[in-house]
């Protein structure tokens, strides 16, 4: 048997390390990847963070937050 890479967060402990974050007040799971007004407004959100590493496009759908 072939073993798996390691290396790979499972979700619930990707949540667990963004909330371990200090200026992270709450983590809203299963949040769309796409994002829009009526969103951040149901969810109290006033800044949203993305890495660059995965989408550095201006262009991108994903870049922009719709508000």
């Amino acid at each position: 048997m072939r073993a798996r890479a390691l290396g790979f967060l499972r979700e619930q402990e990707r949540y667990a390390t963004v909330r371990a974050c200090n200026l992270v007040h709450e983590v809203v799971e299963d949040a769309p990847l796409i994002t829009d007004a009526a969103f951040l407004a149901l969810h109290n959100i006033h800044f949203v963070a993305i890495g660059e590493e995965y989408y550095d496009d201006p262009n991108d759908k994903y870049y922009t937050v719709s508000i």
